[in-house]
């Protein structure tokens, strides 16, 4: 007997059904965030967490100098206390786009148990309509990574996503990160 290959589309299927289960089991009373609080009945919280669901946290970023940067001249002081929203962290592809993410993402939570779709199932596998690159070579789209949400306390609370898809940023992210 041939034993069926499961495909994208039933993993997400059953990662969506687990994720409703999970939801469903949580009491009332509780919540989901890890963002420190002192009284989590505060409106304007809550407010704010949602406003960061929609419209994002601004990015972090990890320069080749070796700073965490917000932009291009503010970069975050040596020794910042921050606090990383580990269950708020996606894993999965974005899609690129004149070097700029399209909006077009197969992401999701890792606390969901997201497992990201195989390479080969994304869309746009035809290598010959990919972006050329400044040396000649065609640049795959899609690129993996992983974020997560950071609170700089020692700067005011502000909340930072920091995303990484290198792989020395992904082992940090993983937990696998060697001190040298």
């Amino acid at each position: 007997m041939k034993k069926r290959v499961r495909t994208t589309e039933d993993v997400l299927k059953e990662q969506g059904a687990q994720a409703k289960a999970a939801r469903e089991s949580v009491p009332a009373t509780a919540t989901r965030s890890t963002a420190l609080t002192v009284d989590d009945s505060n409106p304007w919280i809550e407010i704010g967490t949602e406003l960061d669901k929609y419209l994002g946290a601004p990015l972090l970023k990890f320069t080749k100098q070796g700073d965490f940067a917000i932009s291009d001249i503010d970069t975050i002081p040596v020794g910042t206390r921050c606090v990383a929203h580990c269950d708020m962290m996606e894993i999965g592809y974005v899609k690129w786009v004149d070097g700029k993410p399209s909006g077009d993402s197969k992401v999701g939570l890792v606390a969901d148990r997201f497992i990201p779709p195989q390479k080969s199932d994304l869309p746009d596998r035809d290598e010959t309509r990919w972006e050329i690159q400044d040396n000649g070579e065609r640049r795959d789209p899609w690129a993996f990574q992983m974020s997560v949400p950071l609170t700089l306390l020692d700067a005011g609370g502000k909340t930072y996503k920091f995303t990484a898809g290198s792989k020395g940023g992904l082992r940090c992210l993983n937990g696998d990160a060697r001190v040298r």
